[in-house]
């Protein structure tokens, strides 16, 4: 699904004329935003994130996870202790871990999404973010992809990249990590 909407995207920007003449691709509207720092270092390198939390409680998520339906999301959410490893330096962040997901719920993979608790404190300027094992897609590079076209086209979009993300010294897999930029964009007339 995400590989056909990034072909689709492919296409408008090739194909459709007037995208360069209401947006050019060398616009500089948007050149006060700038990528979060986690982000920058995720083209440089594939982090670790280790997350830690009692057993029971890892067992009670994994429980709340194992649905066959979305009207039988939970929304369970618990505290737990990451430590975000990258080029061999350790970080050490109080965070919220919460089953995430709407339609990717009845996957065999849950996401999760992540709050940092640490008061005057950020993962490299994210306090926020979502883990996705993007499981529909086996390249796992249709969140990504898209992203950069859309950012490398002068556009906001999403911020994505990648993490092995281990849970109580389990890995869990390669996954797709995401924050979700928003812009109330009613101001904007193109």
């Amino acid at each position: 699904m995400h590989l056909l909407i990034v072909i689709c995207l492919l296409i408008i920007l090739i194909l459709n004329d007037t995208f360069t003449k209401v947006i050019p691709t060398n616009s500089t509207f948007w050149n006060n935003i700038k990528r979060t720092e986690l982000y920058e270092m995720m083209e440089n390198s594939i982090p670790e994130m280790h997350i830690f939390m009692p057993n029971a409680t890892w067992n009670e998520m994994v429980k709340n996870a194992q649905i066959k339906k979305q009207k039988q999301i939970t929304h369970y959410k618990t505290m737990a202790l990451l430590k975000f490893i990258y080029k061999g330096k350790e970080e050490s962040y109080n965070i919220q871990i919460k089953l995430g997901g709407k339609g990717s719920t009845t996957f065999s993979k849950p996401g999760y999404n992540i709050k940092i608790k640490d008061e005057n404190k950020s993962l490299h300027g994210t306090k926020d973010f979502r883990l996705r094992s993007d499981q529909p897609d086996p390249t796992m590079l249709g969140t990504k992809l898209a992203t950069d076209v859309l950012l490398k086209s002068g556009l906001i979009a999403n911020e994505a990249g990648y993490t092995d993300l281990y849970i109580n010294d389990n890995y869990m897999g390669f996954i797709n990590h995401f924050i979700y930029f928003y812009i109330f964009m009613t101001n904007i007339i193109l």
